[in-house]
């Protein structure tokens, strides 16, 4: 595992130190490299995975890591311009292992090191007392753009741990695959911390590709502007999210992302 760990991290799918071990980490890499390079999405070391991988990193010059230049999931996605067809793929990827995690259950995600300054989880308001649970209903469009707005408002905030409480316990997170919500606690604090100033505005209604039961995915338009000191980024990016209603209100249990024009 530590020569899959190396040759990971020399392409720039792996940004920790090689430890050795298959854990979330590990398997967000893999899946990344398998999305890149047209494999079937699995996070393990398959055959064709490990020949793909020794291949691909003999004939790559090895990627510089620093700390500072360790980028997020959500950065991975606002810098990479992905075509149709892959950001399908992804799409797919993601609903393909929820599918599997339904029919086999859903198994405990290894977790990462805790940063030094664990966020605050802030759990949303839940129903009040005597309220109807709505949980069979489809969602209605204007839930879905004032759950949107609200995410859209909180991901602007000076804390990340406002954005975190809108993500279920396991979340189908960007090119990482299937994963916990400290892992997403964890990215979102680097995401933070290299764009402390963040601007997300919606191009348009955000629009219910399907709804059935207690689960939707609504897909939307965004136009961002992220800035650090002098340093900025900006754009319009393609969001798909997968929501799930349950007891404590809707929940994010999968994002999408890419990037579409400057």
């Amino acid at each position: 595992m530590t020569s899959v760990q190396r040759s990971l991290r020399h392409l720039g799918f792996y940004y920790a130190e090689p430890t050795g071990k298959m854990d979330e980490e590990t398997r967000s890499a893999l899946k990344r490299f398998q999305i890149r390079n047209d494999l079937k999405v699995t996070g393990d070391t398959d055959t064709e995975t490990l020949q793909a991988l020794t291949r691909v990193a003999a004939a790559t010059p090895p990627v510089a890591h620093t700390e500072a230049s360790r980028p997020s999931a959500r950065e991975r996605a606002l810098r990479t311009e992905i075509g149709d067809r892959e950001f399908l793929r992804s799409l797919q990827a993601s609903e393909r292992g929820e599918a599997s995690v339904a029919a086999h259950g859903s198994p405990a995600p290894t977790e990462v090191p805790s940063p030094s300054t664990q966020p605050r989880t802030v759990a949303p308001p839940a129903h009040p007392p005597g309220s109807p649970d709505r949980s069979g209903d489809a969602l209605p469009p204007a839930a879905a753009a004032s759950f949107v707005q609200s995410y859209l408002r909180a991901a602007q905030g000076p804390r990340p741990d406002e954005e975190i409480s809108f993500y279920a316990d396991h979340i189908d997170y960007f090119d990482s695959g299937r994963v916990s919500r400290k892992f997403v606690a964890q990215d979102q604090i680097s995401y933070y911390r290299r764009w402390p100033n963040r601007e997300f505005t919606l191009v348009g209604p955000p629009q219910i590709v399907s709804s059935d039961g207690n689960r939707a995915t609504v897909r939307f338009r965004m136009r961002y502007k992220v800035t650090n000191g002098r340093e900025r980024a900006s754009g319009v990016t393609e969001n798909v999210l997968r929501l799930q209603q349950g007891n404590d209100g809707l929940k994010i249990i999968g994002i999408q992302e890419r990037k579409i024009r400057d």
